[in-house]
């Protein structure tokens, strides 16, 4: 629709598939460079090579694109869970000698890392795929003026998609 099509900040109703692992940014830019929005598809991407791809874009055009990410089965890291492992892990540790503060451990998933990263460079568009966000991710997008889209792969998960907030639905 119009609307939606204002949002996007495009003149033309296409939208590129993101197509994670065969997208590149000369891809991307040269479709929002015409007018219609491209899309990065970082799901098979670190947070690192995301980063690296988003500024190579921007490098190219300086209209809207979006990104499409993969939603793990389970992004919700549990603190207990990590706290035990590193119990286990400190006998060997001190065997070792290896200093725990040496130990680059990470809490955060890639995708919560990408999460990051979409809204510290302010992407107009993201979508989703092989899972629904939770509902503070997409509030925390729209809050920024970002269009948040989910993929659906039947009714039920199209009415989920449609009451955590989001924009629009692709159905897959």
């Amino acid at each position: 629709n119009n609307k939606l099509i204002q949002e996007l900040g495009i003149k033309l109703p296409i939208i590129q598939a993101p197509m994670a692992g065969v997208t590149t940014p000369e891809l991307v830019s040269s479709v929002s460079n015409n007018n219609c929005l491209g899309s990065i598809g970082a799901g098979y991407l670190t947070a690192d090579k995301t980063r690296e791809f988003i500024h190579n874009v921007k490098k190219l055009t300086k209209h809207p694109f979006g990104i499409n990410l993969f939603v793990p089965e389970n992004h919700e890291l549990i603190e207990d869970k990590i706290l035990k492992t590193n119990s286990l892990l400190d006998q060997y540790l001190k065997e070792l000698q290896i200093v725990k503060d040496d130990l680059s451990i990470s809490t955060k998933s890639e995708f919560e890392e990408q999460i990051e990263l979409v809204l510290n460079e302010k992407l107009k568009v993201c979508s989703f795929t092989f899972g629904i966000p939770s509902k503070e991710i997409v509030k925390e997008l729209k809050k920024i003026g970002t269009v948040v889209i989910g993929t659906a792969t039947n009714v039920k998960e199209a009415q989920i998609v449609e009451s955590i907030g989001m924009d629009a639905v692709v159905v897959q």
